[in-house]
């Protein structure tokens, strides 16, 4: 018999986190859905208390026994849903794994009574998926319990992002150099640091920040400050269908983000060849190779921010070459999949198929 599996999480695909866009290729699977796998939203920008209660719903009510939910949180209010959920899975008599995706966990390791709260998340659960050696590390430090409980499973490429890494040409960067700068627009990202980085790069290199969000009018504020109003350009919300063009016009992709758990939006666009300018901050190392498949900055003062995207450009065709050789290495759905489905089994006693 198959082993039922419950994917709780944001809306796949049509959300604006990084785990709607992570979710894609667990759901594209064949590994994975050799299982029976149902996906349960919980909430979407529209309808938080609608589909709260649909999800509670479909707890109670469903007859099936023994299933795995896999509950995959955010910050407090997300933690919050899912830890309800979480109780009324467990009362039922189910296996309860929480997957955490959000950067400000690492904050909350900090706050005692936080950090207290979060505790009593853990012990309630069968196990813990995290992102990277990084956070299992972080997770070990402050809950040594998890030891045999906790397992690592980065975000995995979607079908197109698979044959993007198979088949797309790294070319040398073009006369106008375009560097990419995709992420919600929020302060912590780093934007700021891209956009002062223009004023140490030659006229021809001009910056393309696509995305939304609250720090839009104070980076639009900075760019006319600067007087870079003809070399930087706000190209709003980009949905995942229109991600693939937008990369393959890039030259180097920019963000030197400190509110990052993982950046899904790296390994998108290594897996177009394009070459990476990020920090070496938290779990970054963990996803972006440095100084193979771009550079990672010990700080993001824009002289150094400047001179990293000066090297990946001159060295885009070699970084961008092995930038997608190690996403196709490291973030195969089927590799992830079948490991997360081995920790599924050790915990539950073998029952998923692999």
């Amino acid at each position: 018999m198959k082993t039922k599996i419950c994917v709780v999480s944001t809306s796949i695909k049509s959300g604006k986190g990084g785990i709607s866009t992570a979710l894609v290729g667990y759901q594209q699977s064949s590994v994975l859905n050799k299982n029976s796998i149902e996906y349960l939203c919980s909430h979407d920008d529209k309808n938080k208390f609608k589909l709260f209660l649909s999800v509670v719903k479909h707890i109670i009510f469903d007859r099936k026994k023994d299933v795995m939910y896999w509950f995959h949180c955010a910050q407090w209010l997300s933690l919050t849903r899912k830890f309800t959920l979480a109780v009324l899975a467990k009362l039922r008599g189910h296996k309860i794994f929480f997957h955490f995706h959000s950067p400000i966990i690492a904050d909350y390791f900090e706050s005692s009574w936080k950090r207290q709260l979060l505790k009593v998340m853990l012990l309630l659960s069968d196990g813990i998926i995290v992102l990277t050696p990084w956070w299992e590390k972080q997770f070990l430090k402050y809950y040594p319990f998890l030891e045999k409980r906790i397992f690592i499973a980065p975000n995995p490429l979607d079908s197109e992002l698979l044959i993007a890494a198979n088949t797309t040409k790294v070319i040398s960067s073009s006369e106008q150099v375009k560097i990419l700068s995709m992420a919600r627009l929020i302060e912590g990202k780093g934007f700021q640091h891209v956009i002062k980085a223009m004023s140490y790069l030659p006229a021809n290199y001009e910056l393309h920040i696509a995305g939304d969000g609250p720090y839009e009018n104070a980076l639009r504020k900075l760019v006319d400050k600067l007087h870079l109003n003809e070399r930087v350009f706000f190209l709003g919300w980009v949905s995942y269908e229109k991600k693939s063009s937008i990369y393959q016009q890039a030259d180097v992709f920019c963000l030197p983000s400190k509110y990052d758990s993982f950046g899904m939006c790296y390994i998108e666009a290594m897996a177009y060849g394009v070459p990476i300018v990020a920090l070496n901050y938290q779990a970054i190392p963990d996803v972006v190779p440095n100084g193979k498949a771009g550079i990672l900055c010990d700080s993001s003062e824009p002289e150094e921010v400047a001179k990293a995207i000066l090297q990946c450009c001159l060295h885009k065709v070699e970084m961008g070459a092995v930038g997608k050789q190690h996403v196709l290495q490291y973030f195969s759905p089927d590799k992830i999949s079948r490991g997360l489905l081995g920790f599924f089994n050790r915990i539950k006693g073998g029952s998923c198929k692999r």
